[in-house]
């Protein structure tokens, strides 16, 4: 005879086991942080528990680590937009990534990519070359879009006394 209890096991598992493949599906599109996927799954409706145990699961199946996500995340941000520690460090955070963990992909990165060669591949991406003339307005402009990349005003300034010559026009 089926009772109550039984019925309501198998709707958990049943449950349970939609949540695990809406996961896979949410990470078979693309890699994502815990809390990423924690707040899609929780936006179809599965509860608290639930989502627990579906991450539990795949973190132990090893189809899910933070770590990796968040080195993959950086070697993707560096290599297609250039972007420096500061865009990194903003983009990162709203994946609710551990700061320690953040702070030390960031400089394992900026390790094998330094920040200098990255402003540097930028500016040539402008159509910008050593040695070349900029007016005040030119540089500030530039400052600027490097600034929006990410990059620090310290090693903007380095490539700017390496590279460029400004004229006193505005």
């Amino acid at each position: 005879m089926v009772d109550e209890s039984f019925i309501e096991t198998f709707e958990e598992k049943e449950n349970s086991r939609k949540a695990f493949h809406s996961a896979l599906s949410l990470l078979n599109y693309r890699m994502r942080s815990s809390a990423e996927l924690r707040k899609r799954l929780a936006e179809k409706g599965y509860n608290g528990d639930t989502i627990k145990s579906v991450i539990h699961k795949l973190q132990k199946k090893k189809f899910m680590n933070d770590e990796k996500f968040a080195r993959a995340f950086i070697h993707d941000k560096i290599n297609s937009r250039l972007l420096g520690p500061v865009a990194l460090r903003r983009e990162l955070i709203q994946h609710k990534l551990d700061s320690v963990l953040i702070e030390k992909l960031i400089q394992q990165a900026y390790e094998e990519t330094p920040e200098e060669e990255l402003v540097e591949r930028l500016m040539e991406k402008r159509r910008i070359s050593k040695g070349q003339k900029l007016t005040h307005k030119e540089k500030n402009r530039l400052l600027n879009f490097l600034k929006r990349r990410g990059h620090t005003w310290g090693v903007i300034n380095i490539i700017f006394d390496k590279w460029l010559l400004v004229t006193g026009e505005k």
